[in-house]
């Protein structure tokens, strides 16, 4: 999965102007987040987490399909 040293990827979401929060974690390079309603904006943000250490969020991506369904794929 290209992760050997099993270090968590959280994945944040954030509808509209709410505040962000956990979506998901995993070891994995990619996930498929799905049941965001479509045409509403949503923002994802990525950080690292090992032990106690956490990276920076990554920079934010940006979803609004203009009320058509599409799953979001992240892969790191």
């Amino acid at each position: 999965n290209g992760n050997p040293y099993s270090v968590q990827c959280v994945i944040e979401a954030k509808v509209g102007t709410g505040e962000w929060e956990i979506a998901a974690m995993t070891t994995k390079a990619k996930i498929t987040l799905e049941n965001y309603v479509p045409g509403q904006e949503a923002s994802f943000r990525v950080y690292a987490q090992k032990n106690e250490l956490e990276s920076s969020p990554s920079n934010v991506a940006v979803i609004y399909e203009g009320g058509e369904f599409a799953p979001l794929t992240i892969a790191a």
